[in-house]
């Protein structure tokens, strides 16, 4: 099917916010037109060579949803990522698969960096990561004039 520009805006907004900790992706999307987009990118990251977990999140209406993928039998991706939003939100899933969402009482930004961090910081501590070891998974990429 046809796609909007939207779906491309929100691929480009992704790859420009996508972290990477060790063998961990972790990808805040923003605000997503739809809500399956969010499951697509995390399907579209876990296809990176260096990463065993793609851990996308981002908001659809009053809701932050997330999606989680694991590369390797024995992840239990469902039981991490209902450890994760415990107390915070509904998950479920499989050993490589799962999603989740959380009901946001609000979307200002502050609210969001704070649930982000807490995520973050969540994700990162199940999974025995240290935080200092993240970098952004891409550079800022030089544009060309227009053709």
């Amino acid at each position: 099917p046809k796609l909007p520009q939207s779906y491309f805006a929100a691929f480009q907004y992704a790859l420009s916010n996508a972290f990477l900790y060790r063998d961990v992706i972790l990808c805040w999307c923003g605000t997503v037109p739809q809500p399956d987009l969010i499951a697509e990118l995390a399907d579209f990251f876990i296809r990176f060579d260096q990463v065993d977990w793609a851990i996308c999140f981002g908001v659809f209406e009053n809701l932050l949803k997330i999606s989680a993928r694991v590369d390797h039998i024995g992840g239990r991706c469902g039981d991490v990522l209902r450890d994760v939003v415990n107390g915070l939100g509904t998950a479920g899933g499989h050993d490589r698969r799962a999603g989740g969402t959380i009901p946001l009482a609000d979307t200002h930004p502050e609210t969001l960096d704070s649930l982000r961090r807490t995520l973050r910081q969540r994700i990162l501590s199940t999974l025995d990561i240290d935080e200092q070891q993240g970098r952004r998974l891409l550079e800022a990429c030089p544009t060309v004039p227009t053709p």
